[in-house]
């Protein structure tokens, strides 16, 4: 099966659309055939070239704000995110930062502020390098 991303170059750089192979569903995978995207403001930073990125040569594919419907789930996946069934063909949007809901922010109702939340490595804020992932890594 083959899908169509816009591939990042550099800042500042036009991105290119390019047509790719689409993976194999890995078993505890979603494939999610993307209806709509929006630029998230970190994607804009790294346009920009004002946030450090270690770029692949062949590019990067932004994304991590979506929705579309699933295309095909793995073979263990059974339900969503909040434990609800999860079949082809239903609508999803992608949550970036999914909440521990045990910590005290979660527990007080402010999951924003989760300090344990996937895409956290830690408490702390520390200054990290993003390393994007190349197009070539998904055939």
């Amino acid at each position: 099966m083959k899908g169509k991303a816009a591939v990042f170059l550099g800042p500042g750089k036009a991105f290119e659309l390019r047509e790719l192979t689409v993976p194999d569903v890995e078993p505890d995978a979603v494939l999610i055939r993307v209806s709509l995207a929006n630029v998230c403001g970190s994607d804009l930073h790294f346009w920009r070239g004002d946030a450090p990125l270690k770029l692949p040569q062949d590019g990067w594919i932004f994304g991590h704000e979506m929705t579309g419907r699933v295309a095909k789930l793995g073979r263990n996946v059974k339900t969503d995110s909040l434990g609800r069934p999860l079949a082809e063909g239903d609508r999803v949007a992608y949550t970036y930062f999914y909440p521990c809901g045990r910590c005290a922010a979660c527990l007080n109702k402010e999951p924003a502020a989760c300090l344990f939340k996937i895409g956290r490595r830690s408490a702390r804020r520390s200054s990290r390098i993003f390393t994007a992932r190349s197009p070539s890594t998904t055939t």
